[in-house]
């Protein structure tokens, strides 16, 4: 791992860490709902992202089985992955851990995976996030392909950011016309952050004017959220919140 790599992890682990849970108890008690309730849940491995669920939590043997993707491709590398980071929610709770190697296994005759139970996980309310205000001289700008007429693609247009979190953001100075209405998924977007570009999909959450009480015409704001944002992506926006916050208190 570069330095970089080691800063971007730092950065989002001293901000989870208030929120770790390292009861095993309540590990297990946590995992095994996710199993009950069948939740959907993201492994992220490298480059790759795989769609799954929990099948079993074994606490004798202090592993978790779960579901092989759909992909033959993608599972013979998650086969030979030595690091996962899972992430999921659990009625509007955020739910993150890490595993180790993954093993191949069957399970009820079908194709799954293990790996060595966490000893830890982060547990993150929706109260919890915290959103960081941007400044207009920051810089921070989100790039959105729009389609025209044709269906085709047209260049691109800056939005100004005007807050940002680890789950989302809030985006104004639309352009004419360009009204989405919630459940949208903006594909393609791009974050211009001071560390470099970070590439994003956006779904829009709400579409309201940008300041309460505006009068009909006034500048709009769209809230939206990450769409499965990889945790190299939330740490990269986890150290712009924190560069933000500097600068904000060296201004006080």
């Amino acid at each position: 791992m570069d330095e970089t790599a080691r800063a971007d992890d730092a950065d989002l682990e001293a901000a989870n860490e208030r929120f770790r849970v390292d009861s095993r108890l309540e590990i297990v008690s946590l995992l095994a709902t996710l199993v009950e309730r069948g939740v959907l849940v993201s492994v992220t491995f490298g480059r790759d992202v795989v769609n799954t669920v929990l099948l079993a939590v074994d606490t004798a043997a202090g592993e978790i089985v779960f579901d092989a993707g759909q992909s033959e491709e993608v599972n013979a590398r998650l086969a030979t992955a030595t690091k996962l980071a899972f992430d999921t929610s659990l009625e509007r709770i955020r739910i993150r851990f890490r595993g180790g190697t993954a093993v191949a296994r069957t399970w009820q005759g079908a194709p799954a995976f293990a790996c060595a139970m966490p000893t830890t996980l982060i547990r993150l309310q929706r109260r919890d996030f915290f959103r960081a205000h941007v400044p207009l001289a920051s810089g921070l700008r989100c790039a959105l392909r729009l389609p025209g007429a044709d269906g085709a693609s047209r260049a691109p247009v800056m939005l100004r950011v005007l807050d940002v979190s680890v789950t989302g953001i809030a985006l104004t100075e639309l352009p004419a016309g360009f009204m989405p209405t919630p459940g949208t998924r903006l594909v393609g977007a791009r974050l211009v952050l001071a560390t470099g570009p970070l590439d994003v999909e956006l779904e829009v959450m709400h579409c309201r004017a940008a300041a309460p009480g505006a009068a009909s015409g006034a500048p709009m704001r769209i809230g939206c959220r990450f769409v499965d944002l990889a945790p190299r992506g939330q740490a990269l926006i986890q150290r712009c919140i924190n560069a933000l916050e500097r600068e904000r208190r060296s201004r006080t």
